[in-house]
C-alpha cells in the first residue's frame, strides 16, 4: 500500500503554501535517481550492520518514494486545503 497522507500540513500553515514553490520541489523530487540515493545511504554507519542487500532496497524505495510523491502532492494538497493553486499562490 503506498501512503498518500501529507504530513506536517497543520490548519495554521495553509496560508503559508505557495504553489510554485511545491511545483518545484516535486520537480526537484523527480531528479532524485539511485546513484544520489546510494550515496545518501553510503552515510549509515556500518556499525549499524545494514547489509548491502537492505541498502540497495533501501536505495530503490527512496527513489520510487520520491516519484510517488513527486506525481501526488498537488492533489493531496488540494484535499486538504481546496483553494491551493488557485488565487495566485
Amino acid at each position: 500500500m503506498r501512503d498518500e497522507h501529507v504530513y506536517g500540513l497543520f490548519p495554521k500553515f495553509l496560508h503559508k503554501l505557495r504553489h510554485d514553490i511545491i511545483v518545484q520541489c516535486a520537480v526537484r523530487l523527480k531528479e532524485m535517481d539511485l546513484d544520489t540515493a546510494r550515496a545518501m545511504i553510503e552515510t549509515v554507519p556500518r556499525e549499524w550492520e545494514v547489509s548491502k542487500e537492505a541498502r540497495e532496497a533501501w536505495a530503490e524505495l527512496i527513489c520510487r518514494r520520491a516519484s510517488f510523491v513527486a506525481d501526488n502532492v498537488r492533489a493531496w494538497i488540494k484535499t486538504v486545503a481546496p483553494s491551493f493553486g488557485t488565487q495566485g499562490e
